[in-house]
């Protein structure tokens, strides 16, 4: 990998990493909604520029279709949903739990991809990887006392149906927006994510001002974590591949748990290391590509 690829890569984990303990420090004073749809809102300060900029050097980028839109405003509501489920979640786990979860996100794609991608084959090694991987979200949550407290079960579900709500919108973007740019997919989806939340959270909306560490914590989150966070990731797509770029999937948790000692003082348990380990096993397993004579295990499935 290319000097500039590692420092990519690395840039995109720390913003995303990062992005978990940001959204546990905005929640201090402001409601999960507001904070996801100020997040989504200040984002747009980084990324329709950006647009706006690859629009002008190229013409094959259009900032809108009229056959899109549709698909545009859906994709947005499955990046609203789950933001919004994170944030919710977060009230009652870690950051660090919530970034660890997130990392199953391939292994949901690859179970999803069984019925919904026929381009992706899938042999005894994905299978084994989904299984290792669920495995993990099940370490996790025994671990973490979803069995025996409400709270933190809730937590716990809303973070896991996050990332398959994540996992669902990349397989719908594959099949409905594959003709269009990333990036300006990713502005739409957050734009539309932004009114989306603002909508349904206009009543959290406090009437004082938050404190400056609050404000500080929504700003960072918003440009950094989310709108730089989302360019250095289509940067390192075209200079990387998706395959190297897919290396963020295996330091986003660790980061997501630095972090959050850092920034919250949240503890660190052995427990929890090991549930991340399994995890980004199955996700490693999950996303390995299948031999061919494996393709007979998954025969009939696609359609």
């Amino acid at each position: 990998m290319s000097t500039r690829a590692t420092v990519l890569l690395i840039v995109t984990a720390l913003c995303w990493g990062a992005s978990f303990a940001l959204i546990k420090l905005s929640m201090a004073e402001l409601e999960p909604g507001v904070v996801m749809a100020a997040r989504c809102a200040i984002s747009m300060v980084v990324l329709w520029p950006f647009v706006w900029i690859m629009r002008r050097r190229s013409s094959d980028v259009e900032v809108a279709r009229p056959n899109d839109r549709w698909s545009l405003f859906a994709n947005g509501l499955m990046t609203a949903v789950p933001f919004l489920l994170v944030a919710w979640g977060m009230q009652s786990v870690d950051s660090s739990i919530a970034g660890i979860i997130n990392a199953s996100v391939p292994v949901w794609a690859a179970l999803l991809a069984i019925r919904w991608d026929p381009a992706a084959p899938v042999g005894r090694t994905t299978i084994g990887g989904i299984v290792v991987g669920f495995s993990g979200i099940v370490l996790l949550f025994a671990t973490r006392g979803a069995f025996t407290q409400r709270a933190t079960a809730l937590g716990l579900v809303a973070c896991a149906v996050a990332a398959f709500i994540y996992a669902s919108s990349g397989i719908y973007v594959r099949r409905q927006l594959a003709h269009r740019p990333s990036s300006v997919v990713a502005t739409w989806s957050v734009m539309w994510g932004a009114i989306l939340l603002t909508g349904a959270s206009w009543k959290a909306i406090p009437s004082d001002v938050p404190s400056g560490t609050t404000l500080l914590a929504l700003g960072v989150l918003g440009i950094v974590g989310t709108g730089v966070g989302m360019l250095t990731f289509y940067e390192l797509l075209s200079v990387a591949g998706a395959a190297r770029a897919s290396l963020v999937t295996y330091l986003l948790p660790p980061l997501a748990i630095i972090w959050g000692a850092v920034l919250l003082s949240e503890q660190v348990h052995p427990d929890e290391i090991i549930a991340m380990l399994v995890i980004l096993s199955g996700v490693w397993l999950a996303s390995r590509p299948s031999r061919p004579r494996e393709h007979a295990v998954s025969g009939g499935t696609h359609q």
